[in-house]
């Protein structure tokens, strides 16, 4: 197959495969048309709670827009769908809370590095981030 002729994936394609029964309790992103499953460890899931928290207890005093955990996907400017471990959008650039993906990029993504993430990988997902409608990533390294 050439690569003319390979069609891109589209978000009813990702609907579909993540709504599969096998990919039902899983967290897949979508890059570069590609499907990769999220890997659960505990404490970079402590973590991002933990900052979670604070966005939270910040925005209750200053209501700027609204921030999501673990599961919240976000379609970037390439089509690609992003899961950060926590994000922040603006009510500017999401008034209204989506019903599955946010069709914009976050404002602020959080990547806080998993037991299975190399630094190089998570240095280009930040990357990704930026290039593709993200104003602000940080990389959150446990160690």
């Amino acid at each position: 197959m050439t690569e003319a002729s390979v069609r891109p994936v589209t978000l009813a394609d990702y609907y579909r495969f993540v709504d599969a029964p096998e990919n039902k309790d899983r967290l897949f992103e979508l890059v570069d048309g590609e499907f990769v499953e999220k890997m659960p460890s505990y404490v970079p899931s402590h973590i991002a709670g933990l900052i979670l928290t604070y966005l939270n207890l910040h925005l209750f005093q200053h209501p700027l827009g609204r921030v999501s955990g673990a599961d919240g996907s976000f379609q970037m400017t390439n089509g690609d769908i992003l899961i950060p471990d926590v994000a922040f959008v603006t009510h500017e650039r999401m008034p209204t809370l989506p019903e599955r993906i946010a069709l914009t990029p976050p404002d602020l993504a959080v990547e806080v590095m998993s037991p299975s993430d190399k630094v190089k990988d998570l240095r280009l997902k930040a990357q990704r981030y930026l290039d593709h409608g993200t104003r602000l990533v940080w990389l959150v390294f446990p160690h």
